[in-house]
């Protein structure tokens, strides 16, 4: 069973803490619950979004007339080298089970906030892998069929912060398999606490956020030789790198003059290029017309079309 809770505000609920109200809100902890939620939404006829643990989710209405549904599911279990983990269990535990339990391929993930569900949606990654590295499957509720399936990875089109979950946002995610390697533990946790060590190094900002706004870019997206092998060129001088895979688009909105870039309460914060925080207050609009500004800029500037890596919800 479900409760679904009206006129609900979902702006604790966002890592911006900028956010409206709902009509419906359901917070799903049961997968069997998942055919009778969406007979309701279909007889409803309005529309809905799915939430996690809404990290990088930007709701842009200060009233949505529709539902949000966020994904609640719990549960982590291994069978040797295979992890199957529920959408809703927060990526952190995961990573920080199969370290426990001596197993490489995923503690490089340490650090990524929200929940295994949103990271495998977006093929969330860092320091050189992503987390489609390692899956193998993925289980699935389609609301257009009423049914439940596995997806193979192959069938989940995973590209850089992508996958058909991106292109298909009525698919919802169950949960998933990871196929890792047998490690040392020792070896894992001294890899682990590096990796925060760094993390914590480095920290953009203090005031709420929803971490990176916008995608990298890579050097064959832009077409204008004169303008690629400028950004290449300026990038390697900055950070010492030869090979170049990919322009971060904080880089561009640095060059572009925008680091720091305020507008009302919201901002770009001035130690992270691509990433806009909330001083107190900010409201949807303030982030809109900065997130329209940046692609403007980008746009004239390199003639560059910036894509968003967060997620947009009741625009």
């Amino acid at each position: 069973m479900f409760t679904v809770r009206e006129n609900f505000n979902t702006t604790p609920l966002s890592g911006f803490k900028i956010g409206g109200r709902v009509r419906y809100f359901v917070e799903l902890a049961d997968e069997q619950d998942l055919p009778e939620l969406f007979n309701r939404i279909q007889q409803s006829r309005l529309p809905y979004f799915i939430m996690g643990e809404s990290s990088n989710l930007f709701l842009g209405a200060e009233n949505y007339d529709g539902w949000a549904i966020k994904i609640a599911l719990k549960g982590i279990n291994q069978e040797g080298e295979i992890f199957q983990a529920k959408a809703g269990n927060l990526l952190a535990e995961l990573v920080e089970k199969t370290v426990q339990a001596g197993y490489r391929g995923l503690q490089k993930l340490k650090g990524i906030p929200g929940t295994v569900g949103g990271a495998i949606r977006g093929n969330a990654g860092s320091f050189g892998t992503e987390i489609s590295a390692t899956l193998t499957e993925v289980k699935i509720f389609d609301p257009a069929k009423m049914e439940f399936k596995i997806l193979k990875k192959p069938a989940c089109a995973f590209r850089y912060r992508e996958s058909i979950f991106v292109l298909q946002k009525d698919l919802v995610i169950v949960s998933a398999k990871f196929s890792l390697l047998k490690e040392e533990k020792t070896k894992l946790v001294a890899e682990l606490e590096k990796i925060v060590a760094q993390r914590k190094a480095k920290p953009y900002s203090y005031y709420p956020s929803g971490g990176s706004i916008f995608k990298n870019i890579r050097p064959d997206q832009i077409e204008d030789k004169k303008a690629r092998e400028f950004l290449v060129k300026k990038y390697q001088e900055k950070t010492g790198s030869q090979k170049v895979d990919f322009i971060p688009a904080g880089f561009l909105l640095e060059e572009a003059g925008l680091k720091g870039k305020r507008n009302g309460r919201a901002g770009f914060s001035k130690r992270h290029g691509n990433v806009i925080i909330n001083f107190g207050g900010a409201k949807a609009a303030e982030v809109l017309a900065l997130i329209s500004l940046a692609k403007k800029k980008v746009r004239t500037k390199w003639g560059l079309e910036l894509e968003e890596e967060i997620v947009c919800a009741g625009l």
